[in-house]
């Protein structure tokens, strides 16, 4: 198994919310470090999703599959 590369990352936050990270990592039996790394990979799945999604959609349209306006307004009638 191959070991992967660390690399150390600085940022700034405000004291608050440092706070409420080391409680809640605390908590759960882990440390600062292990909550950050989870958000990390939370953020780049997410738009990582997004932007594949976006890719696929921009696809579409430039193949001309567009859904007809009032398809579109019918499908979002009770959702709001």
């Amino acid at each position: 198994m191959q070991k992967t590369k660390k690399k150390t990352v600085s940022f700034r936050t405000d004291e608050d919310k440092c706070e409420a990270l080391d409680k809640l990592a605390l908590s759960i039996g882990e440390d600062r470090t292990y909550l950050l790394n989870q958000a990390m990979n939370n953020i780049l799945d997410i738009y990582t999703w997004q932007i594949e999604h976006i890719k696929q959609g921009v696809k579409e349209a430039d193949a001309g599959k567009f859904v007809e306006e009032r398809q579109w307004r019918n499908s979002l009638k009770g959702k709001f």
